[in-house]
């Protein structure tokens, strides 16, 4: 496991405790077009390091690893981690077959499979682009959800909004478009530094 990218963290993939931020100049992975959920701008503040406390988000992080060793035994064909482009496009066909729509993927009886997913999601970004597990606090409009930060943009990946739209489009490329874009600003970002 990478640990976290900040002192203390015990090798914890959650948020550093200190306010996201860039170094002026740099590329901060914003990209015309690709503003639209799944992501979501950081509101950095006293509710966003807080919510990186939670015992509850605290403890999912730390569950990660261990449940997606054995969770996804029933999708023969997804390879080791980690995954990439092709892997997201095997595990959407699986969604896509389980899922008939993104309101039946969060159904009482099928959360615990919507799950997975968005673990699988989130965990290939972490794993390709050296982005770590955020908590994202809910206001009136939003309930909170869990977020991969990736440290050179600016917006928040959120795994449980990908697998909406790719429920949602019935595409099956939904994932590994979204994983390309994310590859091509993470290239650019490597020649910055």
């Amino acid at each position: 496991m990478r640990p976290c990218h900040t002192p203390g963290s015990a090798g914890r993939r959650a948020a550093p405790l200190t306010p996201l931020t860039r170094p002026e100049g740099s590329y901060d992975g914003r990209r015309i077009g690709h503003h639209a959920p799944p992501f979501r701008t950081a509101k950095v503040g006293t509710r966003f390091e807080a919510a990186q406390h939670d015992e509850k988000f605290l403890a999912w992080v730390e569950m990660n690893e261990a449940v997606l060793e054995l969770e996804f035994d029933d999708v023969p064909d997804l390879p080791a981690r980690p995954w990439d482009a092709e892997a997201l496009d095997i595990a959407e066909a699986a969604a896509l077959e389980r899922f008939s729509s993104a309101a039946d993927a969060f159904t009482n009886d099928k959360v615990p499979v919507a799950w997975q997913f968005v673990r699988l999601l989130g965990q290939t970004f972490i794993d390709a682009f050296d982005g770590f597990w955020v908590n994202l606090p809910g206001s009136e409009e939003v309930s909170p959800r869990v977020g991969v930060n990736l440290p050179y943009r600016t917006m928040h990946i959120e795994p449980i909004g990908l697998l909406t739209s790719a429920m949602n489009r019935r595409t099956g490329i939904e994932w590994s478009k979204v994983f390309t874009y994310v590859a091509e600003d993470y290239a650019e970002y490597l020649k910055t530094r």
